[in-house]
């Protein structure tokens, strides 16, 4: 099933993943010592990101 079926989750999921990527850049520019710490957090929020959609994507197809 299309994950649009939850379209706030869509919205929300943009969102955070905008704003990471505002706070990542801007960490990195503040202090470039930190650039390996914010990747690891960005990569670690994405990874997670994946995990809530597939479970998501999962759910929908299996209540149907």
């Amino acid at each position: 099933m299309s994950i649009n079926r939850y379209p706030r989750y869509v919205s929300a999921a943009d969102e955070l993943k905008g704003a990471l990527v505002t706070y990542v850049h801007e960490v990195k520019m503040t202090a470039p010592e930190l650039a390996p710490q914010v990747e690891k957090l960005m990569r670690s929020v994405l990874e997670q990101d994946v995990e809530i959609f597939n479970f998501l994507r999962s759910r929908r197809a299996t209540n149907n």
